[in-house]
């Protein structure tokens, strides 16, 4: 059985923000029309929940119960009729939206700056004013069916109500409590509020019709369940992605070592070659036999030279090569002994008066010699 009953509220509770970003779209005259004036279009509800609300707390305006009275509408600043800033005709209601399309934007102070600040990227909010006529309450685990999805209580269905205004709003009006512009103490609104059979205690509902309750349940999980699966699928493709990546990656870097080790490989090839290039070089100068050229080129290191900088000193090298080469050269020259002042015998001398060990005084300290430069 249908209860009904009236009451009163404020009309300031009756007004309610638009939620969604950017709720004010502008748009140019059609071509060929002889207006100058910009368009401006508005979504003034969606159709879904207004939740928490200071007045109503969650609350869902029927649109199917929408009356529009009027041709021309006011598009107001704040809800104030002192800052106009625009008009239109009579909004549609497209998918249980009410959409104002094609508004015009008036040319004054407060809609120039309206328009101003909206292309410079102030965030604007929208803010619908309406009058209810009459008013469905749900109760704990009440449902109801409105805008073709059941709205579970506690909350309040506007079944039917009359369309106001629209106004942008710095902030939006849903938990303003104390603003009073546009609005007095004494403006109130009367309403019938019905309790209709049609409220449906969830458990009972859950007890009757199984199938619907069900049905009810999968259209609230199965959008979520899409959603966990779009989710789960996305992150597989970014961890693909990421392990793709880091196999990319390991093997860029395996291949710049390879780069590394190989120009490190032969610029040590390089200076090697260059060298025992100034090796070669130094003993073509000097005059060493070639026969001991390679055991000359044995002694010496390129490690020696290279300082800590990394750098080749050639003084340093320059003038190792020309000490070195000088005490192997004067120890292969040979040596004539004057008359009896060697130590060596006439036998020995007559042997080989060439034998370079007459200028060490003895053969012992000649082989200690020769064993030292590793000859």
């Amino acid at each position: 059985m249908t209860k009904v009953k009236t009451e009163k509220v404020n009309a300031k509770a009756c007004v309610f923000s638009v939620k969604g970003d950017n709720p004010f779209a502008f748009a140019k005259p059609a071509e060929g029309s002889d207006s100058k004036e910009l368009k401006l279009s508005i979504v003034g509800y969606s159709g879904g929940v207004i939740e928490n609300h200071w007045w109503w707390d969650n609350l869902v305006m029927d649109t199917s119960g929408v009356e529009f009275r009027k041709d021309k509408y006011p598009i107001l600043f704040d809800h104030d009729t002192d800052q106009r800033i625009g008009f239109s005709d009579t909004p549609e209601v497209i998918n249980h939206a009410i959409v104002i399309n094609g508004g015009t934007l008036l040319d004054n102070e407060h809609a120039n700056k309206f328009r101003q600040d909206c292309e410079a990227g102030f965030p604007f909010e929208a803010s619908i004013r309406v009058e209810p006529l009459e008013i469905q309450r749900l109760g704990e685990n009440e449902v109801a069916e409105v805008n073709g999805f059941k709205f579970q209580g506690p909350g309040t269905i506007f079944r039917k109500f009359v369309y106001k205004e629209v106004s942008a709003c710095s902030f939006g009006w849903d938990s303003n409590t104390s603003s009073t512009v546009g609005f007095s103490k004494e403006d109130e609104v009367s309403y019938t509020l019905t309790e209709k059979e049609t409220n449906m205690d969830i458990n009972k509902w859950k007890t009757e019709d199984p199938e619907g309750y069900a049905a009810f349940c999968n259209s609230l999980t199965e959008p979520l369940n899409q959603q966990i699966s779009e989710l789960q699928t996305a992150l597989t493709n970014k961890e693909t992605e990421l392990n793709t990546a880091t196999q990319f990656s390991n093997q860029l870097e395996e291949r710049i070592n390879k780069l590394e080790r190989e120009a490190m490989l032969r610029e040590e090839q390089a200076n090697q070659a260059a060298f025992s290039a100034k090796v070669s070089a130094c003993l073509e100068k000097s005059g060493l036999p070639a026969r001991l050229h390679n055991k000359f080129s044995a002694t010496i290191k390129r490690e020696g030279f290279v300082g800590e900088d990394g750098k080749f000193d050639d003084a340093k090298f320059n003038s190792f090569m020309e000490s070195e080469l000088k005490e192997w050269n004067e120890a292969i020259q040979p040596a004539v002994l004057g008359g009896g002042a060697g130590e060596f015998s006439k036998d020995e001398q007559k042997k080989d008066e060439n034998d370079p060990a007459s200028a060490f005084g003895s053969v012992d300290e000649y082989n200690a010699f020769r064993k030292r430069l590793g000859l």
